[in-house]
């Protein structure tokens, strides 16, 4: 080891809670997963088959629709569809 120099990892600079640069609604506040399910979900998937093509459980599907929902502020799967499609 050369001296002066020190092996320890470096770690990433932390970041403080609430720093996002993504918008807190509108569609550029979607997650890439969230984009992901809006895209399968206007293909007329279930919860279990963007599931099974996202590697995830339904339920975690639904647990980002809400998050969906509430950014877009939508209340259902339909109305999510209807706007992707208009997007």
């Amino acid at each position: 080891m050369e001296r002066g120099r020190s092996t320890a990892p470096i770690l990433p600079t932390p970041v403080a809670a609430g720093a996002n640069k993504r918008p807190s609604t509108g569609w550029y506040s979607l997650t890439p997963t969230e984009a992901q399910i809006v895209d399968l979900l206007g293909g007329g998937l279930t919860n279990a088959e963007i599931g099974e093509r996202l590697f995830m459980s339904p339920r975690t599907v639904q647990s980002h629709l809400t998050r969906i929902y509430t950014k877009l502020d939508v209340t259902s799967r339909t109305e999510v569809a209807a706007r992707a499609a208009t997007r």
